[in-house]
């Protein structure tokens, strides 16, 4: 079975993965699984919520955005 993983922040990072993802099941070749490497900055719901730290999206934004 074909995998593969991208970085999940790289907007064209991810394009490509899929690209190549969608064009092998296309072709009749099987399944094919994806992981996307990502970070949270902010939290999904009050329930889940995670105060970041002093810097912590600052630090995200620079590191893990193109």
């Amino acid at each position: 079975m074909l995998a593969r993983k991208a970085d999940g922040c790289d907007f064209f990072a991810c394009h490509d993965v899929m690209i190549d993802v969608l064009r092998h099941c296309r072709d009749g070749n099987g399944p094919a699984a994806v992981e996307f490497d990502t970070e949270r900055f902010f939290a999904t719901s009050k329930a889940t919520a995670k105060v970041p730290g002093p810097g912590e999206v600052e630090r995200l934004r620079e590191t893990r955005t193109a």
